[in-house]
């Protein structure tokens, strides 16, 4: 009972601290991606943006369908305005 008590306490505390650092206004992903929704030049670089590039390089080399990862892509990579990517990925 005890052990379960702390992987219970364990979780609860590792929520918060992924819930404060995903809606903190200091967070550098939510700054990113409020900066691409308002189309501003962004000098910096969030976490994933990196890995959005392989994900696509690597469904298009295997011929794999990934709509979401390919908009992420498109919009951080290609400048696509988010607001089509949404429209597009509500369509499909």
């Amino acid at each position: 009972m005890v052990s379960l008590i702390r992987k219970i306490y364990i979780f609860t505390l590792s929520s918060r601290r992924f819930s404060s650092y995903l809606f903190s206004e200091e967070s550098r992903n939510r700054e990113f991606g409020e900066s691409i929704v308002r189309n501003e030049k962004i000098n910096f670089i969030a976490e994933g943006v990196g890995t959005s590039a392989a994900v696509y390089r690597i469904s298009k080399a295997k011929d794999i369908h990934l709509p979401i990862c390919s908009e992420i892509y498109k919009i951080v990579h290609k400048g696509k305005n988010p607001r089509d990517s949404i429209d597009y990925l509500f369509s499909i």
